[in-house]
């Protein structure tokens, strides 16, 4: 096959100053020997539990211990094993267990409680509300609060949440784990599927997106290694984004990255190695089902007792079943020939942390690599971060932190859109590629040449984002004087090149 060179593009972007243990992607679910039983709302749902001789079926209810109320929700499980349940709207709950079993009672919120089953036939508790939950500490807009303190609309991510979710772009690390967040995906291409996240909504006119801040400093926060991050939290309401005036008007989400503990040095690995396929692949009609309604629709539109010369003969719907003639009779499906299955995704990381009580480090070097849906798209991203903390004085704390990413991006020269668009027009008795390994067409067009041949595109990333502070305790108890200069400098370089496909052309009757 002859390649031409027709077109080569390059573009090339930016600064910014500013002021002011390894895990593993593993799949677990419940032993088709046990059966939960419960539900909310009346709507319940079962796994079978094995039976024994020693077996018995508990019930009781579940209260809350501050004013008695039934709490619903309830996880109700067997000590060690998989047998479980929820209560219902009103608390109530039946599980079978042994009668040696402890029964594990856990609520968000609420300290969890354990009670020895002991043959009892009823067992009814009440939950108290965990103290460790109301001093929780979350970051708001000018600095630290006991959750209990906080008054406004508040809701933070925990921490290993967002480094356990395999994402390249962490914008999708918040799908469906925050309280009125709202992500929208609206592309599933390596490096372009990053989420548009909403806070209850669009609140004001033109842009709607939430402002994101990263130590302090308004900055995208999409490209962070979730490694590095120490905590997520989201401002919803007037009262907590009121530091951030108009700018936080669609809210704010606030990240803080990590900083070293005083202490011996620690390594930590952490990392995973998965598999991607699409969730669903549309069906459409084979070769033989579409060779007949072809001869349909000309029998539909010919006039009554005219003769009727149908596109399909019984020999040819014969060939397309039997596979005798794959050129000639192909029996294709467009979409699933070139959707590349169990496309690689995988992510490393390395941190390191530690030093005294007057100078702390922390250091982190990460790399992502996600396959698309053809081998020509990919991505590779490579996360790097350092900080250091150093106690100047007895009322001073000196903080440097400098963050760094580079990221290379490749599709083929013609889009995803193109490409599946001829994927669906294509119908299946024309082939994606022939016997002999040569791209076919159809009406002027390589689906096969369009992904391998036609160029490629290439987007280079790389951004060095340097970050000074100062805090200033002052006599007064309490209150201190802070300072941030921030600086970024990036790049972004676009290329493009186009080939011209020279392939065999596809001569079938369509």
């Amino acid at each position: 096959m002859k390649k031409t060179l027709l077109k080569k593009n390059s573009i090339v972007t930016k600064p910014q100053f500013y002021l002011g243990s390894i895990a593993l992607l593993l799949f677990s679910g419940l032993s088709s020997a046990h059966n939960l039983t419960g539900g909310i709302n009346n709507h319940p749902y079962t796994v079978v539990q094995g039976t024994n001789e020693n077996t018995v079926t508990v019930k009781g209810k579940v209260t809350d211990k501050r004013d008695g109320q039934s709490l619903p929700g309830v996880t109700v499980k067997v000590k060690g094993t998989a047998i479980a349940t929820v209560t219902d709207v009103n608390g109530n709950y039946s599980l079978q267990a042994d009668d040696k079993a402890v029964l594990v009672f856990s609520y968000i919120g609420y300290d969890a409680v354990e009670v020895p089953v002991n043959g009892k036939s009823e067992i009814s508790v009440s939950l108290q509300i965990s103290s460790n939950n109301l001093n929780e500490v979350v970051v708001v807009g000018y600095g630290t609060q006991k959750k209990t303190s906080t008054t406004a609309a508040v809701s933070t991510l925990a921490v290993k949440d967002i480094a356990q979710k395999p994402v390249v772009n962490l914008t999708n690390s918040l799908v469906g784990r925050v309280s009125g967040v709202i992500a929208r995906q609206g592309n599933g291409e390596p490096g372009q599927d990053g989420s548009q996240i909403t806070i209850r909504g669009a609140a004001t006119t033109g842009r709607t997106g939430a402002l994101t801040v990263v130590d302090g400093v308004p900055r995208d926060f999409s490209r962070l290694d979730p490694n590095t991050i120490a905590t997520l939290t989201v401002l919803k309401d007037a009262a907590a984004v009121a530091p951030y005036g108009v700018a936080g008007a669609n809210g704010v989400i606030l990240i803080t990255t990590k900083q070293g503990k005083a202490g011996k040095p620690q390594l930590t690995y952490n990392g995973y190695y998965g598999f991607q396929n699409p969730t669903v692949i549309p069906k459409f009609v084979n070769s033989v089902q579409y060779a007949k309604l072809k001869n349909e629709a000309a029998v539909n539109d010919a006039a009554i007792g005219a003769t009727v010369n149908l596109p399909y003969t019984d020999r040819d719907i014969e060939l397309f079943g039997n596979g005798q003639d794959p050129d000639g009779h192909p029996n294709g499906q467009p979409i699933k020939d070139i959707i590349r299955k169990n496309a690689p995704i995988q992510y490393h990381n390395f941190t390191l942390s530690g030093g005294s009580e007057d100078v702390k480090y922390f250091a982190s070097l990460g790399y992502n690599r996600q396959d698309g849906m053809w081998s020509t798209t990919y991505i590779n991203k490579f996360n790097g971060s350092l900080g250091l903390t150093a106690k100047a004085t007895k009322t001073t704390t000196v903080d440097l932190k400098a963050y760094g990413y580079q990221e290379d991006q490749h599709y083929p020269a013609q889009g995803a859109g193109t490409i599946y668009r001829q994927a669906y027009r294509q119908p299946p008795i024309s082939p994606v590629r022939y016997s002999n390994g040569l791209p076919a067409a159809y009406i002027g067009q390589s689906l096969y040449g369009e992904i391998y041949d036609s160029g490629y595109q290439t987007n280079k990333n790389n951004s060095l984002l340097t970050q000074l502070s100062i805090d200033q305790a002052l006599p007064i108890k309490g209150l201190s004087i802070k300072g941030v200069v921030s600086y970024e400098q990036g790049q972004t370089r676009w290329d493009l090149a186009l080939f011209k496909i020279r392939s065999a052309v596809n001569m079938i009757n369509l």
